[in-house]
């Protein structure tokens, strides 16, 4: 009897192991290709421990969703039959590693349409190779209208507790923002309402919320084109043009928040995240 119930117990035993190698081989499968580092995470990392991948891998991310950050595991391969090998449509970066093999039908890596505030920045190292098509296709990315979200400060130590720079001003009135005229004398916008805003009494906090205001919208395209010359079965030349800000769009920058200067309210600058169009050319020989 005793003989025959570690017979049992060893074969349970070995049940239960065997169990956990295939619950363990099916989470490796379900984690091949390009997925989140966790639910919900904006890090995805390209893996294939189970062998290449064959099938296209679609990363999609509405303009809300923050930038993500894509990247290769070593050694990571995928190489499809039809269509691209990874579809990205979202902002952020791509990097590979460099002994990825990314083959698609079509083309290797493809970014397209593109929503935020700004393009997906591409580093690539390994193989990237688009058999019908190109390595990597046409990048592009348009944000806007976006504005920034402001606080009305009191510009001094109204409070006396010795932070000034994060004291905000008192709200009067819900109408914040001016007619947009231009001054004549300074050239400068007025934005905001002075009226609106009030300093508070010596020794209190003002009643104004936190980024209640937002400040002038404003919007971006950058574009990007890469194309692969192939001319050996392992050399090629890579071109890669960009130009950022595209279209060159004007933009202002954010008004003066401080309620005690002499320019509050007033746009006086041009907008420091959106500079005019820059336009740069890479070129990449690849053996």
């Amino acid at each position: 009897m005793y003989r025959q119930y570690l017979r049992i117990r060893h074969l349970a035993l070995g049940a239960s192991t065997l169990a956990a190698a295939v619950a363990s081989q099916r989470a490796e499968a379900a984690a091949q290709g390009c997925v989140p580092q966790s639910p919900g995470s904006s890090t995805y990392i390209c893996t294939s421990p189970a062998g290449t991948v064959t099938t296209t891998q679609s990363i999609n991310a509405s303009g809300n969703s923050p930038p993500l950050v894509i990247t290769t595991d070593p050694g990571f391969s995928i190489k499809t039959t039809s269509g691209d090998a990874i579809d990205i449509n979202a902002t952020g970066s791509f990097a590979d590693d460099a002994t990825s093999s990314i083959i698609g039908a079509r083309s290797g890596v493809v970014f397209g349409g593109t929503l935020g505030t700004s393009a997906m920045g591409v580093t690539a190292s390994g193989t990237i190779t688009g058999l019908n098509g190109y390595g990597i296709s046409l990048t592009g990315g348009i944000g806007g209208p976006i504005a920034q979200k402001l606080t009305i400060t009191t510009g001094a130590d109204v409070a006396l507790n010795g932070q000034a720079a994060t004291q905000r001003a008192n709200q009067v009135s819900d109408d914040y923002y001016a007619n947009q005229a231009v001054n004549p004398t300074t050239n400068a916008i007025s934005f905001l309402n002075p009226a609106a805003f009030s300093r508070p009494a010596a020794g209190t906090l003002g009643t104004m919320q936190r980024n209640l205001v937002r400040g002038p919208d404003s919007k971006n395209l950058d574009l990007a084109l890469t194309r692969a010359f192939k001319f050996a079965s392992s050399r090629y030349i890579e071109v890669r043009v960009e130009a950022f800000n595209a279209f060159n769009w004007f933009e202002w920058g954010n008004p003066n928040t401080a309620i005690n200067a002499a320019t509050f309210g007033q746009i006086t600058s041009t907008s420091v995240t959106v500079p005019p169009r820059v336009m740069q050319l890479a070129l990449k020989y690849v053996f």
